[in-house]
């Protein structure tokens, strides 16, 4: 599915008055390409686990370093929390934070994302891992980075014990 500058003209329209015709991906309100080419960005869905959490909020995780990158600059919102672990490799994780939620986002949430960012790294089996998190909109790539590196600023740690996400994907332990 191709999509036509006059498409997206119409997808501003309807998002701007809020009467889109199009099912929406909940959560995904702000980037008016998704409603109009929901093949463009649910063909790419597959590169990530997502996980549903209390309150609306979903966990994203990249599968690889280059479905890192995508999650990481292509896939989130700026104010969702981007996390990972501190001192060794593993997954972009994402908080993907409702549309709707006005606050502060509540501790249990960060740590469960905590938690599930820690138990897709390298420090999967350690007993308490730091977990660096940050709005997504501190997190850059610098030019010529290699894929999965970037330079985060403002960031929080908490320390977690890895723990699986609530429902694993199928085929995985």
């Amino acid at each position: 599915m191709e999509c036509s500058f006059d498409d997206i003209a119409l997808a501003f329209y309807f998002n701007f008055y809020d009467s889109s015709p199009y099912p929406l991906y909940e959560g995904e309100k702000s980037n008016i390409f998704n409603y109009l080419c929901p093949m463009e960005f649910n063909k790419n869905l597959n590169r990530f686990r997502i996980f549903p959490l209390d309150g609306g909020f979903e966990v994203w995780v990249g599968k690889d370093s280059a479905a890192n990158d995508l999650l990481t600059f292509k896939y989130t919102n700026q104010n969702d929390l981007w996390f990972h672990v501190r001192g060794t490799s593993g997954s972009h994780t994402v908080l993907k934070v409702p549309d709707e939620f006005e606050g502060v986002i509540p501790k249990e949430i960060i740590k469960a994302a905590a938690e599930i960012c820690a138990y897709y790294s390298k420090a999967k089996n350690a007993k308490n891992v730091p977990v660096a998190y940050t709005e997504s909109k501190h997190v850059q790539k610098y030019k010529g980075a290699k894929s999965g590196s970037v330079v985060i600023k403002g960031e929080k740690v908490v320390k977690v014990k890895p723990a699986a996400p609530p429902i694993l994907p199928e085929g995985e332990e």
